[in-house]
């Protein structure tokens, strides 16, 4: 009984803890059960990926096995299979261990990898996956959500595997919403000579041949691709704020960190800069028609529009 009340009140640290840590790029991990040599991995196989897939921990070589997985530890957030539109859900009841498309604004997909190695479902009821609770087999065993514990069986270990490259980049560009080329996105902070962790990006008056200009360049991904949006000669990207997004956030200029969730924005066909698989797009406060900030992703909308160029 000790045991589980220590663990019940270790749960709510975390979660409590989760807002203050520093930011972290996602990386791509393998997920072990405590205590095993790592020969035996959480996963799935490619043939049967669809809602609802079942998971089991299998032998890491397995063949067609889906094994790595996309999150940042000790931060809530979708715990994304790697290379998929899938991630790890727990059900509307939170009772079940299933993969599902990624959500991330629903409560059954926010997970927190905790400092003692449990993968807890972030502000729910005390819950942890557990990598027995559908019970064994001689070589597999089949995962659920329990009550979270001390015991071992709710202990996972990662080990990393690396991330994807970087996708291309178009360096040297302005950025105009809606196809305005008067306009351009730039810092907009108390003092034009200095950026920070922190100052707004908002729409301003493209300040061509001024000495201003070089704040309004930035290097972008090639359409079709995804990656972060940084200030040109600057280690400063357009971030979103910490996870999980919503509408009205604004978006602001922070330090760049390689793979990190609300840095990395996807330059889809239509023009868009939507957050790499979220819903929440780059949107221009119609109110005002300066602010930037997120919103939920719409495709005929004209506040979601930014085109680049030229280069410079």
């Amino acid at each position: 009984m000790f045991a589980l009340i220590t663990a019940s009140i270790a749960c709510a640290l975390y979660v409590q803890a989760a807002g203050d840590l520093d930011k972290r790029a996602p990386s791509q991990w393998q997920l072990h059960p405590f205590g095993d040599t790592y020969d035996r991995c959480l996963g799935t196989y490619s043939a049967g990926l669809q809602n609802g897939a079942s998971l089991a921990v299998q032998p890491c070589s397995t063949t067609d096995a889906l094994n790595v997985f996309e999150f940042e530890r000790e931060r809530p957030g979708v715990v994304r299979l790697a290379g998929t539109d899938f991630c790890l859900d727990a059900g509307l009841g939170l009772k079940e261990f299933k993969l599902w498309s990624c959500l991330p604004e629903v409560p059954q997909q926010q997970w927190f990898y905790t400092a003692d190695n449990h993968l807890a479902i972030y502000n729910g009821p005390g819950l942890c996956a557990t990598y027995a609770g559908g019970g064994c087999s001689r070589i597999y065993c089949f995962p659920g959500i329990s009550t979270c514990s001390s015991e071992t069986y709710q202990q996972w270990v990662l080990t990393s595997v690396g991330s994807p490259p970087p996708s291309p980049v178009v360096k040297s560009v302005n950025i105009h919403p809606n196809n305005n080329f008067d306009l351009c996105l730039a810092p907009n902070g108390p003092d034009v000579y200095t950026q920070v962790d922190g100052t707004p990006v908002n729409v301003v008056t493209c300040s061509y041949g001024s000495r201003f200009f070089s704040l309004q360049l930035w290097d972008v991904p090639a359409k079709g691709t995804f990656g972060p949006i940084k200030m040109k000669n600057k280690d400063l990207c357009l971030d979103a704020g910490s996870t999980p997004l919503q509408n009205g956030r604004g978006l602001k200029l922070w330090t760049c960190y390689d793979g990190l969730y609300q840095q990395t924005f996807f330059r889809t066909e239509d023009d868009h800069l939507a957050i790499y698989n979220d819903v929440q797009c780059a949107d221009v406060k119609r109110e005002d028609g300066t602010t930037l900030q997120t919103w939920q992703c719409s495709g005929n909308n004209p506040q979601q529009i930014f085109v680049v160029g030229p280069e410079f």
